[in-house]
């Protein structure tokens, strides 16, 4: 049984916090995978916030897991199928951290249902209001929807899904629809601007009146994945103390274990 909202999940949501105040892009972060030839990778990302988890409204669900999306046509989609281990590298500039995550990086995309349902969790005693957001509805009537066809009231990967490809803007998830990365350029390729959901169905869905956008929207969201990180270990250190303070939290069995370094 993994452990719950371990202590390095608080501080990293409350570290953020202070730093998303002052600076937006606090919630991107470096993620280094493995080439198949061996050589190291690097590129910026968008933190998304925890697996089942939104920032302003209620879901019910709670992880320990840490979330990003991507284009399952891209390089690191190769590199992660390849080998899972990754690290990401996180520095917040307001308060001088740096985040030092490693782990394993799950890919998550359509027939996967059963990845990592052990870090996931249903909380108690939690009410969802009537105003949540388009991506928190979606979420929550796909879970629905899904609890009526099957017979069951679990978590799934398929509504969260749903429920980020609802979240991210417009004009991101009209990149999904975009030529092949890493193909040479065209000019004339269909490089559309932007890509919007008109409205949400009863069963979590996402519709477009024009039958050529809802096309794309389909066609956009069979590219969209989810990349879980599955945490192992976190080194922070607080650089813009002094001495500088340094903590690392490394997992053993479902246990973590929390020490003190040398900066």
């Amino acid at each position: 049984m993994q452990l719950r909202n371990p202590a390095w999940k608080a501080l990293l949501l409350n570290e953020l916090s202070k730093n998303i105040k002052e600076a937006r892009d606090a919630a991107y972060v470096s993620l280094a995978t493995i080439r198949p030839d061996g050589s190291p990778a690097n590129r910026t990302v968008a933190f998304r916030g925890f697996v089942a988890q939104d920032h302003a409204d209620e879901t019910g669900w709670e992880s320990d897991l840490l979330l990003f999306t991507c284009d399952k046509r891209t390089e690191k989609m190769k590199e992660i199928r390849n080998d899972p281990r990754v690290e990401v590298s996180w520095w917040m500039s307001t308060t001088g951290e740096q985040f030092r995550i490693r782990g394993r990086m799950h890919l998550i995309e359509q027939g996967n249902e059963a990845a990592l349902k052990d870090h996931i969790y249903r909380k108690e005693d939690t009410s969802v209001s009537s105003h949540a957001s388009a991506a928190t509805t979606s979420f929550l009537a796909r879970l629905k929807h899904l609890s009526n066809v099957l017979g069951n009231d679990q978590f799934s990967w398929e509504a969260e899904r749903l429920r980020h490809w609802h979240k991210i803007s417009d004009d991101l998830r009209a990149t999904f629809t975009w030529p092949q990365p890493g193909l040479p350029f065209d000019e004339n390729g269909a490089f559309l601007k932007s890509l919007p959901i008109e409205q949400t169905e009863k069963d979590g869905w996402f519709k477009h009146g024009d039958k050529q956008k809802q096309t794309l929207l389909e066609e956009g969201y069979s590219n969209f994945i989810l990349l879980a990180l599955e945490v192992e270990s976190i080194d922070h250190i607080e650089l813009y103390s002094m001495p500088c303070k340094r903590r690392v939290y490394n997992k053993h069995d479902d246990a973590w274990a929390e020490e003190a370094l040398n900066p």
